[in-house]
């Protein structure tokens, strides 16, 4: 999803979703859209932008939407640059697919 998709389309894949997989960003406000109780939500959030999210802030809001909704969520702190673009491990994201 690149966010370009259209809410239709964000509806649909979301309220189709067993498990979600994504960066940190707007986009995953979307899980509001899951029909599934057994949905598991992993954020991989950048490193370098702990230092503006007292306590992962942001990403508790993420977490409150899920713990509401009975979903799971997993966040996962990862390295990032200076531009918060993140190299994510194929490997674990298949181990957890």
């Amino acid at each position: 999803i690149t966010g370009e998709e259209g809410l239709l389309q964000h509806i649909k894949y979301f309220a189709g979703a067993e498990k979600i997989i994504c960066t940190h960003g707007s986009l995953i406000k979307n899980i509001a859209f899951c029909m599934n109780d057994n949905v598991e939500i992993w954020e991989f959030f950048p490193l370098k932008r702990m230092d503006n999210f007292p306590r992962y802030g942001s990403a508790n809001i993420f977490q409150y939407m899920a713990r509401l909704m009975k979903l799971k969520y997993y966040f996962v702190p990862v390295e990032s640059d200076d531009n918060q673009s993140v190299n994510l491990d194929l490997d674990f994201i298949e181990r957890v697919s």
